[in-house]
């Protein structure tokens, strides 16, 4: 939370000395200070902070495009951020290119200290990965095997038969080791969790490697094109889950469980606030009751698109490009989501403590960086 607030406290006082005195307490009353960011910081969420560093890092990075220089304070803050923003969660590798915009607005000298930051925590996570390789699913076989029994969901106009929705050979893979009947069952069109972590369910994440290549060959090359609209449908609806904050979340009391999970020699010591927490609790509660419009990440996805429709208009490259990394993001949220969890929309959230000033800012044109 202590990095959280630096990170804030960075945008707010540059908006305070640039007199956007509205954009001020908009940053910090509706973001900085808001339930799911104060939430996701307190519970230890890598999300939390994942979010939060984004729109420090998107900031940063505009800021010194904007003045076309760096200096050693805004070089160390990028050396800070860059490790939060881009290896805490798995599509955050995508921001790694705002170095580009970055090489175009700098000077030589400049230039080689950015490829140092960049370069240098990117060593570091390929080498620790190599040393600690770590249990993930990746990102296609989920998304294969949530959409591939998606396909198989029974119909009650009985038009044609669920079971031809997919090819035979993805239909023995996928009963290799569980009936049709238990996994259809365990169907969830929100969450791909029942198909893989309930006790009861299938348990589909120990197929094993040849079963988990042929489901995702085969809905890549068959299934996919044959259950376009249901792709489709499914997208849409895991996203509006995810949007509306209509997904699941855990409680504040959680954090000591994720605290063990670090293996750090952390305890959670919660402050005796008495009526001070109570308080607080009751604005959490009604801020969650209206979480689908005081959460929404729909104002920071118009802001990026609207920034983005400006770095087209005017051809400004460097805004362009400042923005791609976001709309990426974007991209590979709606594709690639298995799970209707806010906790993946919440980086346009808390994006917009870096996206208003740069829309405020750059109303007026101003002049192309030089690229020399």
């Amino acid at each position: 939370m202590l990095l959280g607030a630096i990170i804030f406290a960075r945008i707010l006082a540059w908006c305070w000395r640039e007199r956007m005195v509205r954009s001020y307490w908009f940053i910090l009353l509706a973001v900085s200070l808001a339930p799911p960011v104060l939430y996701y910081q307190a519970a230890v969420y890598s999300d939390g902070m994942f979010c939060t560093a984004t729109a420090g890092l998107v900031f940063e990075s505009w800021l010194i495009c904007r003045e076309r220089k760096a200096s050693p304070v805004a070089l160390a803050y990028l050396a800070v951020l860059l490790p939060f923003a881009v290896f805490f969660r798995s599509n955050g590798i995508v921001m790694l290119a705002l170095c580009i915009p970055l090489f175009m607005c700098l000077r030589s000298r400049a230039r080689l200290a950015v490829a140092a930051i960049f370069l240098g925590w990117a060593m570091i996570a390929t080498i620790s990965a190599r040393v600690h390789k770590p249990e993930g699913h990746g990102s296609l076989f989920p998304l294969a095997l949530f959409e591939t029994v998606n396909f198989i969901q029974p119909h009650a106009m009985g038009l044609k038969n669920y079971l031809n929705a997919i090819t035979p050979e993805t239909l023995a893979a996928l009963t290799s080791k569980r009936h049709i009947s238990q996994i259809i069952a365990f169907r969830d069109a929100d969450y791909w969790d029942p198909l893989v972590h309930f006790a009861d369910g299938p348990d589909l994440s120990r197929m094993g490697k040849a079963e988990r290549k042929v489901i995702v060959r085969q809905f890549f090359c068959c299934n996919l094109w044959n259950n376009v609209p249901a792709f489709l449908a499914s997208r849409v609806n895991v996203f509006m889950v995810a949007a509306l904050a209509q997904g699941g979340f855990g409680p504040f009391l959680e954090t000591p469980a994720l605290l063990a999970r670090t293996r750090s020699v952390s305890q959670a010591q919660p402050w005796q606030l008495g009526g001070v927490a109570t308080g607080l609790q009751a604005a959490y509660d009604w801020s969650f009751s209206h979480r689908w419009l005081l959460w929404t990440p729909f104002a920071g996805i118009a802001m990026m698109l609207a920034l983005m429709r400006r770095g087209w208009q005017r051809r400004d490259r460097v805004l362009i490009l400042l923005m791609a990394p976001l709309a990426a993001q974007l991209g590979g949220i709606f594709f690639f989501s298995i799970a209707g969890e806010y906790r993946y929309l919440m980086l346009f959230f808390t994006g917009m403590a870096a996206l208003l000033p740069i829309y405020v800012a750059t109303r007026t044109p101003s002049p192309a960086p030089s690229t020399s």
